[in-house]
């Protein structure tokens, strides 16, 4: 979108790709200029040619173009408070593969020394790489080249920083001392000198997964074209088990959400196939074993489920959402013991509120005082997400009878599901009839007696207006599946009332049989409106 709204800008200084107004103008060997963002995904996926010409591109190199971008600056500038633009800031220097290179042996001087004079102080060079990576795609694209992922995951699965991390924890009694410290002598060492190291090594750590959050470590690991190195170093116990202690123990919120973000990713990258083929296999045939080449170590889930408590933290919700949704894929009794951590009440009393925030165009569970409609709608699409990220995870914990039984015994469970029927997403239509089909048919099979059962759910589903709703979905566009399981729901729906009505309303009158008005009836009657009911659920 152009910055200048309403005005029109130079044809010079757009882009002949996006048509934008530039910001970063580079120009191309046959002389012509385009936004760096622009011309650079049509570089790397092979092209050769100018796009504008067509001309043979002698160098791929791109050259700033710094009298264009002043050019462009004055322009803003002195249209500027008449047409409401903002400044364009002058760009910063991409980041370089040698750059990124000397930046990646200072750290690994820093966390390789062994004089107690050059004590290891790596928090300057990690702070300075996350504001690297924040910049723009493509230092991150630089830093994932140049094996940033290795080095920062071998940084935090050292032994000196497994220690660390225990030590710091737990304080155990001596301390371990690390080689550095041992300089002139282990018995000059203080405890509060040990502790300090393993606090600092601790802050370095986390500021290093707070990197590798930003780089996208499942694209890191599956799609490096240099080596697998990041995906090997990955993917170790050790890397996993130290990034799962972060996400249990980190002292900082942040650390944990960044840890969960990296956890989904590395399941993500350690799963064979595609995300819906594994769900599809796991939800068709309820696979018991982990498709993961990773071990999940105790206290992931439970510390996921915690996550999802943090109210004022939507980023710490879709990582706990994220993460969940790969475990649950990856194994059958990953979802039951979801269900034993207590994740179902939270999944289901987090959905009216994501439905009330994106009602208001705030994010889940959190306000907001902007009335900027570009702030209102991405706050809107953060909560259409979590809807959908955590509508996924409870159809997948539903095909557990663990799982059914638990959200059949929550007494908000069916009105949030039909609440969710067009309201939000396709995708979140889709997911909120497939859990209403698996708890409303299947429910009480293979749970206690003490859960609730199918008939039940179904009369608090025909209370919620389940029936208007189904029948309106089976009159839209949706997949041949959910349209499969809206009609069994609706016949199941029809039958229920009937079963309703004779068991709490016969009597020994034919008089007061035939003038009775069952109430479950007057409310499917109600729901129908001009609706054709009886056609759509026979056909």
């Amino acid at each position: 979108m152009d910055l200048v709204v309403g005005a029109a800008v130079p044809p010079l200084f757009k882009c002949p790709i996006s048509l934008e107004l530039m910001r970063d103008p580079v120009v191309l060997s046959t002389g012509q200029s385009y936004e760096r963002s622009s011309i650079e995904p049509w570089l790397e996926a092979g092209n050769h040619t100018c796009p504008a010409t067509m001309q043979k591109l002698s160098s791929l190199e791109l050259v700033p173009n710094h009298t264009l971008r002043r050019l462009i600056q004055n322009w803003c500038e002195a249209h500027g408070s008449a047409l409401g633009m903002a400044p364009i800031p002058t760009p910063k220097l991409p980041l370089t593969a040698d750059t990124m290179a000397a930046i990646l042996e200072e750290l690994l001087v820093q966390t390789s020394c062994t004089s107690r004079q050059q004590l290891m102080d790596p928090l300057p060079i990690l702070k300075n790489m996350r504001s690297l990576a924040r910049e723009s795609e493509r230092n991150r694209k630089c830093m994932e080249d140049s094996d940033a992922v290795s080095v920062l995951a071998s940084m935090i699965t050292t032994s000196a920083a497994a220690a660390a991390a225990v030590a710091v924890e737990e304080l155990p009694m001596p301390l371990p001392v690390p080689a550095p410290l041992q300089e002139g002598g282990g018995a000059a060492t203080t405890g509060l000198d040990l502790v300090l190291y393993h606090r600092k090594l601790e802050a370095a750590c986390e500021e290093a997964l707070a990197v590798l959050a930003l780089l996208g470590v499942q694209g890191a690991a599956a799609n490096s074209t240099r080596s697998n190195r990041p995906r090997s170093e990955l993917l170790t116990p050790r890397s996993v088990r130290a990034i799962a202690w972060f996400l249990c123990k980190g002292r900082s919120l942040e650390a944990k959400v960044n840890a969960a973000t990296i956890l989904a990713g590395i399941m993500a990258a350690a799963a064979p196939s595609t995300e819906a083929d594994q769900r599809r296999e796991c939800s068709s045939h309820g696979n018991n074993n982990n498709n993961l080449g990773v071990q999940i170590p105790p206290g992931v889930l439970e510390a996921l489920t915690k996550l999802l408590r943090e109210d004022l933290y939507p980023k710490a919700i879709r990582a706990s959402l994220k993460a969940m949704l790969t475990l649950c894929i990856a194994a059958r009794r990953n979802r039951i013991k979801l269900v034993e951590v207590g994740v179902v009440p939270l999944l289901i009393e987090l959905l009216p509120d994501a439905a009330a925030a994106a009602a208001s165009g705030r994010g889940p569970r959190r306000s907001s005082n902007s009335n900027k409609n570009s702030k209102s709608s991405s706050s809107s699409s953060s909560s259409n997400a979590v809807q959908e990220l955590a509508l996924g995870v409870l159809e997948l914990v539903c095909s557990t009878a663990e799982g059914r039984a638990a959200v059949a015994d929550h007494a908000l469970a069916m009105a949030a599901l039909v609440h969710h029927l067009h309201t939000v997403s396709s995708l979140a239509t889709e997911l909120s009839v497939a859990i209403l089909w698996w708890v409303c048919s299947k429910a009480g099979a293979g749970a206690s007696s003490s859960s609730s059962s199918s008939s039940d759910c179904l009369l608090a589903a025909q209370q919620s207006g389940a029936f208007a709703a189904l029948l309106l979905l089976l009159q839209l566009d949706c997949s041949p599946g959910t349209r499969v399981k809206a009609r069994e729901l609706l016949k199941l729906l029809q039958q229920t009332s009937w079963n309703y009505y004779h068991s709490h309303h016969s009597t020994t009158s034919a008089q007061k049989t035939t003038t009775t008005t069952p109430t479950i009836l007057c409310d499917l009657s109600s729901q129908l409106g001009t609706i054709t009911g009886p056609y759509l659920i026979h056909n």
